[in-house]
């Protein structure tokens, strides 16, 4: 509401290169939120923290694209 947005993706998890908070190297959290509700899933990613940053972002795009209707 603050930003006046109409969707929002959040990413959060453990890169590396050590675990962290129980989760290992490659844990991701993903979200997107927007005006037909959110969705939230956990993703486990492998590679170098580069890698796994990386692929976050993808799956992150990836996501708002099929939220937004754009396959």
């Amino acid at each position: 509401d603050r930003c006046q947005a109409s969707w929002g993706v959040g990413l959060t998890g453990v890169a590396g290169p050590e675990p962290h908070g129980g989760h290992p190297v490659g844990t991701v959290f993903l979200g997107v939120a927007g005006p037909g509700g959110s969705h939230a899933v956990k993703l486990q990613l492998e590679g170098s923290r580069w890698e796994i940053r990386l692929a976050a972002v993808h799956q992150a795009i990836a996501a708002l694209r099929t939220a937004l209707g754009q396959h």
